[in-house]
């Protein structure tokens, strides 16, 4: 990245895995650059994840992506800097949430091995694993964009439409002319939890 001006996308890959080694999230940076899209697009692995050291948690995270993000800006010479998150994900120019959960605890919730939720919860949360998108999107004063399936089987599709929701009332409580939008894709399409990428449009949506 050169500074050119040109608008820089942040993507921020989910609880699993790294920035490279699934096919999906790959081929959505791929995608991103694709069909005459005039952007920069920089991924990171967060602290714990990856070829990163130290142990991960929720302010580590956010330590690490912000940092990120400061150091695009003042890189970008005015350009646009974006925030992509997948299923997790400061002042940013838009951010795109792709299958957003509402909190860990509900995500933990529905877990096969639910329970045992008061174990796993007092677990996540002594490794300060704890994330609360919910609350964040209170206090929104930026453009959103949600994504998300219908049939998505890791992120239940109303707790995308519950944020989308909370983000409606927080652009109507700050009086401010942001974009709020979500897209919704049919269960027809079978894009489950990490293939809306697949969606031959998706470079024209987040643009």
């Amino acid at each position: 990245m050169g500074g050119d001006g040109r608008p820089v996308i942040i993507y921020l890959h989910g609880n699993v895995g790294t920035r490279w080694d699934e096919s999906s999230r790959t081929e959505t940076l791929e995608l991103i650059l694709m069909d005459g899209a005039d952007n920069h697009v920089l991924s990171l692995d967060y602290r714990g994840f990856g070829d990163s050291t130290g142990e991960p948690s929720e302010s580590g995270m956010t330590s690490d992506t912000f940092y990120l993000y400061q150091w695009v800006k003042k890189r970008s010479r005015g350009g646009h800097v974006y925030l992509w998150g997948h299923s997790l994900g400061s002042a940013v120019d838009a951010l795109i949430l792709e299958a957003p959960y509402t909190t860990i605890r509900e995500v933990v919730a529905l877990h096969p091995l639910a329970k045992v939720r008061p174990i796993l919860m007092k677990t996540i949360s002594d490794c300060g694993y704890i994330f609360y998108p919910l609350r964040s999107l209170k206090a929104l004063t930026s453009p959103l964009l949600i994504l998300h399936a219908e049939d998505d089987n890791i992120v239940p599709y109303h707790m995308g439409l519950k944020l989308y929701q909370i983000s409606l009332q927080a652009k109507k409580k700050y009086n401010t002319d942001v974009r709020v939008e979500m897209i919704s894709y049919s269960a027809n399409l079978g894009f489950s939890h990490s293939s809306i990428y697949l969606d031959p449009n998706l470079s024209n949506v987040v643009r």
